[in-house]
Order: C-alpha cells, then sequence, then structure tokens
C-alpha cells in the first residue's frame, strides 16, 4: 500500500520539478523578464511553455524526453525572436508565421543571417538525445494517462485562447500600443505580449467612421479636381525603390559627397527630401505598401505584414488612380515573384503587369542579387516597347539586400578596396560598409543611366527615387554612431525628384513614405481623388512631422474600392 502511495507521490513531484525546471529557463532565456518582475507576470510567461510540456508529456509518456523537447522549442524561438530583433530591431511576432512558407522556400537568404552549422549540430543532438530517451527512459502511463493528459494540455490552451484567458493577460499594466509591440514586450515578457497579441493580430482592419469621414470629405473644395483633366501629354512616372538606400548624412565623420560624390550631383538637377519609413533593416513591403496606397502602416493591426494580412482585395493605391487617367502600370522587382506575396497584391494594388525574377530574362548579378542596372535596363525596355499610353514602372530593387558582413560573390576587389571609408571604421564594421557602399554607387550609377535616358526622351518623364529603409549595417554603425537625436530606427532616408521638363517647385515636400506617392503625382502635374487631394491639402496645412488632421480617413482608405475614383471622375464630367 505504501509503495502505491509513493509512486503516484513520486512522479508528482518530479512534475512539479520539471515545472520549476521550465520557469527558471523562462525567467533567464526572455532578455525581457526577470527575477525582478512580479509573480503573476513570471507566471504569465510560463503558462504557455507549461501548457506545450504536457502536450509532450502526454504524446511521449516520457517526462525527460518532454521536458528536453519544451525546452529545445523554446530555445529556438527565442532564437529566432534574438535573430530578427538583432537585423530587424523587431520582435517575433504571431503574423510571422503566415511566412513559414517563405521562409522554407527561401533559405538562401535567410540562412545568411543565422548560425546554419550550429543549429544543425544542435538539431542532430537533440535528435539523438530523444532516440536515447525514447528507448531508455520508462513510459510513466498508459493509452488512458495520455488520453486524459492531452485532454488537460488542448483544455489548457483553450482557456488562454478565451476571452477569460485574454482578460489575465489585459489585466497587466504597461502600454498597450498595437504600432510598437516592443512597448508592450518589455512590460511583460516575450510570452505573455504573445499570448495577448494572438488575440488581437488577426482581427479585421480598423473600422471607419462614417460621420468622421462624411465631416472630411465636407472639406473638399467643388473644384478639387481643376478646370480640367488635361491628359493630352502626361507625363511616363518612373518610380524606383532602392533597396537599403541611406544618405550617411548625419554619420559621425562621413562626408556624403565624398562618400556619394555623384549623388551630390544629382541633387543639384532634381527636387529632394528625407522622410520617416515604417521599418529598419527589413521588411520593405511596409514603405512599399505605404507609398503606393497613403496609408500608414502605423494605422494597420499589429505586426502585420500588408501583402499577407491587408491587400486582400483590390486596394486603392496611386496604380489604380493613374489606370483611371488611363496610364499603363507595371511594377518590375528582379526577385522570387512570390516573395512577400507580391504575386497576388502587385495585380490587386492597381498593376496591369507584375514581372519578377522568372520573368525577368537575361542577367547578371553584382553581390548576391540581380543588379540595379540590369533592372535600369528593364525599365528602359519596358518604356520604349509599350504602347502609346502613358506608363507607370514601379521598380523594386534588390542588388543592395543584405547581408554585408561576409564575402560577397560577383564584385570588382579592385573597386571595392579603393572605395572611401569612414574614419573611425575597422574590422567587421569596415567591411560591412564597403560592401555596402559598393552596392550604392552601382544604384547611383543605375538611377543616374535613368535620368540620362529621360532627358533624351521628347515625351514628359518624371523619375521618382527613395529608399525604402536603413541597410543592418550594426556593427559599422555602433563604431561610428550618430549625430545627436539620430538613431537607425528613427534615421530618415532620401527621396529624390528628377523630370526632364521644366516645372514649378513643389508647394510642399513629404516627410514621412506614406505621403511620397500622391505627392509624385502632384508634383508631376496630375490631378488627384478627392482622398489623396484631402491628404495633401492637410499635409500643406501642418508641415510638420506631426499627423495630419484627417487622420480618420486612412482607416476609410484601406477599405476603399478603387472603381469609386473612377466614378468620381464621371460625376466631375471628366474622361467619362
Amino acid at each position: 500500500m505504501l509503495t502505491f502511495l509513493i509512486h503516484p507521490l513520486l512522479k508528482t513531484l518530479a512534475a512539479l520539478g520539471a515545472l520549476s525546471l521550465l520557469w527558471g529557463f523562462v525567467v533567464w532565456i526572455d532578455p525581457w523578464l526577470g527575477q525582478s518582475n512580479a509573480f503573476w507576470v513570471q507566471a504569465l510567461n510560463v503558462f504557455p511553455i507549461a501548457a506545450t510540456f504536457f502536450v509532450f508529456l502526454a504524446v511521449t509518456a516520457r517526462p525527460a524526453l518532454a521536458l528536453l523537447t519544451t525546452m529545445a522549442l523554446t530555445a529556438l524561438l527565442f532564437y529566432i525572436n534574438h535573430t530578427k530583433w538583432v537585423e530587424l530591431a523587431q520582435p517575433l511576432l504571431l503574423t510571422d508565421l503566415f511566412l513559414f512558407p517563405q521562409v522554407l522556400g527561401h533559405m538562401d537568404l535567410l540562412s545568411s543571417y543565422i548560425n546554419a552549422s550550429l543549429l544543425l549540430g544542435l538539431f542532430a543532438a537533440w535528435l539523438a538525445t530523444c532516440v536515447l530517451f525514447w528507448q531508455t527512459e520508462p513510459r510513466w502511463f498508459g493509452r488512458r494517462g495520455q488520453v486524459a493528459l492531452m485532454t488537460l494540455s488542448v483544455s489548457v490552451w483553450a482557456l488562454l485562447a478565451s476571452p477569460l484567458g485574454l482578460s489575465w493577460y489585459e489585466k497587466q499594466e504597461g502600454p498597450k500600443r498595437p504600432w510598437a509591440p516592443i512597448a508592450e514586450i518589455e512590460a511583460q515578457g516575450w510570452l505573455a505580449a504573445a499570448i495577448r497579441a494572438a488575440h488581437t493580430q488577426l482581427v479585421a482592419l480598423p473600422e471607419p467612421d462614417p460621420e468622421a469621414i462624411a465631416a472630411i470629405k465636407e472639406t473638399l473644395p467643388p473644384n478639387w479636381l481643376g478646370p480640367a483633366v488635361d491628359l493630352d501629354n502626361p507625363p511616363d512616372l518612373i518610380v524606383v525603390l532602392s533597396e537599403s538606400f541611406f544618405e550617411p548624412r548625419y554619420m559621425r565623420q562621413a562626408d556624403s559627397c565624398t562618400l556619394l560624390p555623384q549623388w551630390c550631383a544629382l541633387l543639384e538637377q532634381g527636387q529632394w527630401g528625407e522622410m520617416r519609413v515604417p521599418t529598419f533593416g527589413g521588411n520593405t513591403t511596409r514603405t512599399e505598401y505605404e507609398v503606393l496606397t497613403g496609408v500608414p502602416y502605423q494605422t494597420l493591426p499589429a505586426g502585420v505584414y500588408p501583402y499577407n494580412s491587408v491587400v486582400l482585395q483590390p486596394t486603392a493605391s496611386i496604380a489604380w488612380w493613374l489606370k483611371s487617367l488611363g496610364y499603363e502600370t507595371t511594377a518590375i522587382h528582379p526577385h522570387d515573384r512570390y516573395f512577400w506575396q507580391r504575386h497576388r497584391a502587385m495585380p490587386l494594388l492597381g498593376f496591369d503587369e507584375f514581372i519578377g525574377e522568372q520573368e525577368f530574362g537575361p542577367h547578371t548579378r553584382s553581390g548576391f542579387w540581380i543588379s540595379d542596372h540590369d533592372l535600369t535596363k528593364r525599365v528602359i525596355d519596358r518604356l520604349e516597347n509599350r504602347s502609346d499610353k502613358p506608363q507607370l514602372v514601379f521598380a523594386i530593387s534588390m542588388e543592395n539586400h543584405g547581408p554585408w558582413h561576409g564575402k560577397r560573390p560577383n564584385m570588382d576587389e579592385d573597386k571595392r578596396a579603393s572605395l572611401p571609408s569612414i574614419e573611425g571604421l575597422h574590422g567587421r564594421g569596415d567591411h560591412a560598409y564597403r560592401n555596402y557602399l559598393y552596392h550604392q554607387r552601382q544604384s547611383i550609377d543605375a538611377l543616374n543611366e535613368l535620368w540620362v535616358y529621360a532627358q533624351t526622351r521628347q515625351r514628359p518623364t518624371a523619375i521618382l527615387f527613395f529608399g525604402d529603409h536603413l541597410p543592418g549595417l550594426h556593427e559599422t554603425f555602433r563604431q561610428v554612431g550618430f549625430e545627436s537625436g539620430f538613431e537607425p530606427l528613427t534615421h530618415p532616408v532620401p527621396y529624390l525628384l528628377l523630370q526632364n521638363t521644366a516645372s514649378a517647385a513643389p508647394t510642399w515636400l513629404p516627410s514621412a513614405s506614406h505621403q511620397l506617392g500622391f505627392w509624385f503625382l502632384e508634383t508631376s502635374g496630375l490631378p488627384l481623388p478627392s482622398d489623396y487631394a484631402i491628404l495633401s491639402a492637410g499635409h500643406q496645412l501642418t508641415q510638420t512631422n506631426d499627423d495630419p488632421p484627417h487622420w480618420a480617413l486612412y482607416p476609410y482608405l484601406m477599405r476603399l474600392d478603387p472603381s469609386q475614383w473612377t466614378e468620381e471622375l464621371c460625376e466631375q464630367g471628366k474622361l467619362c
């Protein structure tokens, strides 16, 4: 009888010991969680890991094996989170699960940012240990016990997913900023923030306020479209998103015109400015989405990838409006057309044709990726071989995509070695910056080539060139630093407008990427749809980094059917 009582008691004590070990492991491995956090905050972070442990225990009926697997899975999640945080200054979020198929399909790109050999070695060690435990560790219980424990585990997960479970996490103090999830994570730990985010990240887009929209629309002048829409000779429009392009204007000891002399020469020939972008080190589609739609990423649900979660139907954009004005629209990106779901999103954003790497044709590579020179050649071919309709060509470059810290193929090493650098750089920081600068100069050469071509054309042509975000040159930035008030996450990127016909100076300049697209149309002499006209007027009034007076318009724009803009033209008696 005593043996019968001791045996379950030992199992209970062992299970509690395993949970205590998991508790300490979670507190240790989470960089935003520590022993100083309240007991309840720690418990909220341990709950999902404990529930996972019981799932593995139910499946294997072996506690040591379940504990090892749970800890290995937790360590892997935090390693991925650490890598994303280092490279992009963004934590791992629930919405990253949508990218899992792309991760598997693009390991050549993503493996450059991780220690693949270490991970493979650890995986082999884990697998060997699992086999050993499976063969040597006795089962704790039979099938009935496994079913009972699995039922308990599923019930715990269901509780965490329920409104009651959410209420536990919502009670925690701390900022609730869906556009800045790191604030919540710092306040309550990554796992607790992930559970709370799971209840909110997959919700529908924010609902527009009909009364606010009606009031905003009343501010539109009756003649907002102008007395006439003259499209007898409209300009061809070329938009070039240059991968990781930034100007080192605010880096200490860096002289922009020494590092980028041709860029300085181009600035003197056009209109230029600087703007905030909603990302750092990656996530190009955030900036893309803002430029094309005029909607700030900040207004979307937390952490979403716009092309996966927002652009699910025809979405109002500058491309749709230009189609209403008779333009043909083409997007070109010399990379896998399926990455970031561009193959599906680009037509929904109004592009007649999307040319990815699969359709790109003969090309050369500079570094890892297709060169900006070849991208420029493809843009020129598109303009030369299309119909008489005006053209919008949206080119998304790839050449200067990271990583920069290792050796890159397909480079002129003598040319690279002769490049200037920044005082204070050395070792890994200098190596990475020279790699980056080599390709940055190539991108400027490609822009200059496009500009020289535009100046030979009879048709009016406008080129808008801009960077999507700062590069992830972490060691470079650490060694050199920035002037007071600037840091990699908030540093602006430049934009440059070049036109082959004389034009008046813009009446205002964008300060953020969500203003850039419709500003480009307006500055090129084209009319704007009513919604963009309202936003333009609001930005002209503020001319600061503050939010415009018509912030409520953005949820409406997210859902707007772009065919309504064509109806607007008809109502105004234009182009109908």
